[in-house]
This record gives structure tokens, C-alpha cells and sequence, in this order.
């Protein structure tokens, strides 16, 4: 019997969330490193997890945790994306969500199979992120924005505005 991985515990989404501010922060909320994490996330990500299955232990780098949560926030939505484009719903591992860094050694697993699937892409992102174009997407014919960039980036603006406060002054 398979066990139901449900929304992360509060303690658990907390660490994530201090984790995303401090290591990725501006750049990662609606700065240059998010177009890179969105088209990381939708071109490597969701199919590595898809090729692997449901309940592999697989820990993304912390960019594409960050989209992933993001996604997740919207849980209609990303069901229907993920039936369109997978046929199910593409459910993460306890442990997806301890987010690797480019420092942390945890689950070199995931990171093989990265760079077996993916050898010309790095498992962490690198710099200041990349402005190229991505397709993410059907667009709207009045903003001429992508529906699911649009969505993400709209999620990324509210936690932005969620993690204006000191982690370290809340009590734990």
C-alpha cells in the first residue's frame, strides 16, 4: 500500500520557506533567476519525476522546488497540467521538498539521474539566470502572457509579500 504524501507539516514548510529566502530570495521570488527555474521546472523536472514515478525519493535543487511549491499551490490547476501533459498527477516524495543546495550532499541519486537524462543542463542553476524566451503555455489573447507563467508568477508575488518578516524573531 502506497503512502499518501499530503501537504507539508507546518514545522517542515517553514524550514523550506526559510530556506528559499535565504538562499535564493529576490532572485528567486520575481527576479532573473525565476524564468530559468520555470522552464528548469517544466522541461527536466516534471518529466524526470514522470520517467521515475510517483514516490521516487527524488530531492530537486532548490530553484526548482521553489516552482514546484509555487505550482502546487494551485492544486486544481496543477492537477489538470499535469493530467494534460502526463496523464496523472505527478505527487512529490516527502522528502521533495528539503530542497538540495549546491552545498548539501543529500540524495545523490536524484542528481545522477539528472545528469543521465539531462548531461547538457547543470543540476543547480547557475548565475544570474537566463532571459531567454520559454513557451509555458497557451497565451492569453488580451495580456499576451502565459497562463502558467502568469500563475507562478502571481504565487511568487504573494509569498514575496508573505516573507517580508524576520524567520529567525518567530518562535519556533
Amino acid at each position: 500500500m502506497e503512502e499518501f504524501i499530503g501537504p507539508l507539516r507546518f514545522d517542515e514548510h517553514k524550514a523550506f520557506l526559510r530556506v528559499v529566502h535565504s538562499r535564493g530570495g529576490d532572485a528567486l521570488y520575481l527576479g532573473p533567476l525565476l524564468p530559468r527555474a520555470i522552464k528548469r521546472y517544466l522541461k527536466h523536472w516534471l518529466p524526470l519525476v514522470a520517467s521515475e514515478g510517483d514516490g521516487a525519493r527524488l530531492i530537486p535543487p532548490l530553484d526548482v522546488a521553489w516552482v514546484w511549491h509555487l505550482h502546487r499551490l494551485a492544486p486544481r490547476r496543477y492537477a489538470v497540467y499535469c493530467n494534460e501533459r502526463f496523464g496523472r498527477v505527478l505527487e512529490p516524495a516527502a522528502a521533495a521538498f528539503k530542497a538540495q543546495s549546491a552545498a548539501d550532499e543529500a540524495d545523490g541519486e536524484t542528481r545522477r539521474l539528472w545528469e543521465k537524462h539531462y548531461a547538457d543542463e547543470p543540476f543547480f542553476q547557475r548565475g544570474e539566470g537566463e532571459s531567454s524566451p520559454a513557451e509555458w503555455g497557451p497565451r492569453d489573447p488580451l495580456s499576451n502572457q502565459t497562463t502558467l507563467c502568469a500563475e507562478i508568477k502571481t504565487a511568487c508575488a504573494a509569498a514575496r509579500s508573505e516573507h517580508g518578516f524576520d524567520y529567525d524573531s518567530e518562535p519556533d
